[in-house]
């Protein structure tokens, strides 16, 4: 089991460095931001109110690279009075997720800025400097398209001491100015390009091994030259897929056989006085899939660029000559995604249903999700609603659980 784990965490990082980041949701987010801010200088500081709106743009699967724009005010006290500074800043930062997956994430923020501040009771203008800032935050994504954001960040001024009285010509005190920035607010991002279907690839379950030792080599049949990327997916995947039903089925009988072993080793001790005497076996030679997997990928390749009807035929194809392969219900799944994406979604509901009725198959969440999916774009709503809640109840570990659960609370 902890070999299967080591394949999972290998695979995983191949598909990060293969496959865009998030296809539910665009790279690109915006939003605003409010909180408050606290002067550490010569004198003493209050808090008061300053607001930003910001752009992100999503630049590694941990790291947002994030441009701000905002307004606030700086109070500190004199004696006898209560003095407010103007400021305008403009940010450049990083956020560096410490946790990558799941809703709430954690992240540590570094950049730097440039600052425009005015002392209206004074009369002196405007005054520029700039900055650097650190600090930590805190995301946590509602849905596919807004966060919820908090984060807080100390602000060193880079040559001037004028922030709490210009006044003095910025000799006031020993060290530069700085305050601290706290803020909460959202953020909104654009839909992806791709649709949120199920299938980013099973690629955790892929042996090392097995995707290291296996060339990537164009695909046959195209109708256009795929991308270098788009080969090497179309080649994973339909290694992946072999492979994941391969682990699935050595799991399943070496725990037969650790239940069995002293059964088997009292008979073998029976078994070897009178096995001289036995008259060998003869067994039929197996089919060879040998073909199967150059036909699979080759299938894949006319999905991927679209080609869907010549895609359905290649899928079918492969079941009529290899109708026992144990990847026969990923070929029935994809060709219901086909129809899907033809628009034939009564034919893509009858491929689909195929799919549930084998005995074991590794596509069986998919396509649940890609049936409730249909139901939806057919308007029959209590339909879909008893896809996604079968999926939910009979996959609780899936990926899907969450947009499934998503559509349920939409329905």
């Amino acid at each position: 089991m902890f070999r299967r784990f080591s394949y999972i965490g290998v695979a995983t990082l191949v598909l990060f460095a293969t496959i865009s980041y998030g296809q539910d949701r665009s790279k690109w987010g915006f939003g605003l931001n409010a909180g408050t801010q606290r002067l550490y200088g010569d004198q003493k500081g209050g808090f008061s109110a300053g607001f930003e709106g910001f752009a992100s743009y999503r630049t590694l699967n941990f790291m947002d690279l994030v441009l701000s724009l905002g307004y606030s005010q700086i109070k500190f006290f004199q004696p006898g009075f209560t003095r407010f500074a103007n400021l305008v800043n403009a940010d450049i930062k990083g956020n560096f997720e410490i946790l990558s997956t799941g809703r709430l994430r954690p992240y540590l923020t570094f950049g730097l800025g440039a600052l425009v501040f005015k002392h209206p009771s004074n009369g002196l203008g405007w005054f520029y400097d700039g900055l650097v800032l650190g600090g930590l935050g805190l995301k946590y994504r509602l849905n596919r398209k807004f966060d919820v954001l908090l984060s807080g960040d100390y602000r060193q001024l880079l040559t001037g001491d004028d922030l709490d009285n210009p006044s003095l010509g910025g000799k006031q005190g020993d060290f530069n100015d700085a305050f601290l920035n706290v803020r909460a607010g959202f953020s909104y991002h654009l839909p992806g390009k791709g649709k949120t279907t199920p299938e980013v690839i099973a690629l955790e379950k892929a042996p090392l091994t097995e995707i290291e030792n296996e060339p990537v080599t164009e695909s046959k049949g195209t109708p256009e030259q795929p991308t270098q990327n788009m080969e090497q997916y179309v080649k994973l995947k339909s290694k992946i897929d072999e492979l994941s039903e391969q682990i699935d089925s050595k799991e399943s009988e070496i725990s037969r056989l650790q239940k069995n072993v002293e059964e088997k080793k009292q008979q073998v001790s029976t078994m070897s006085k009178t096995v001289a005497r036995q008259t060998p076996v003869s067994y039929a030679p197996r089919r060879s899939f040998s073909g199967f997997a150059d036909k699979y990928e080759e299938a894949l390749t006319f999905y991927y660029n679209k080609n869907y009807n010549q895609a359905i035929n290649e899928f079918e194809n492969l079941l009529q000559q290899y109708p026992n392969h144990s990847l026969a219900s990923n070929c029935q799944y994809w060709i219901g995604e086909c129809y899907y994406e033809l628009g034939r979604f009564n034919d893509a509901i009858i491929a689909l249903n195929k799919v549930l009725s084998y005995n074991r198959s590794p596509k069986k969440d998919d396509a649940l999700y890609l049936l409730g999916m249909t139901y939806l774009k057919l308007g029959a709503t209590d339909r879909a609603r008893n896809a996604f809640q079968r999926l939910v109840d009979e996959y609780p570990g899936s990926e899907l659980v969450y947009d499934a659960k998503e559509h349920l609370n939409s329905l």
